[in-house]
């Protein structure tokens, strides 16, 4: 009963920083919990969707602010 309890409150935060983060591999278990009965399909697609946006989002922005510096310290990166 703990780890349904647990899956149903931090379940939806637990994939948006998967999401944000990673990516897929946290997607594919997230459907199976919906599939179970754990988490609601359609927040599951929106909450996917706004972690991977804001990751994507925030890395874009990394890159283009300090990506230069970051290549000119480390050259062998630009291959």
């Amino acid at each position: 009963m703990m780890l349904q309890q647990f899956l149903q409150d931090f379940g939806y935060f637990a994939l948006f920083l998967g999401t944000f983060f990673e990516g897929e591999t946290i997607l594919v278990l997230a459907g199976f919990l919906a599939f179970r009965g754990y988490m609601q399909l359609d927040t599951v697609i929106l909450t996917a969707f706004l972690g991977s946006y804001a990751g994507d989002q925030l890395w874009y922005f990394l890159g283009r602010r300090h990506g230069r510096r970051l290549l000119a310290r480390k050259p062998r990166w630009q291959k």
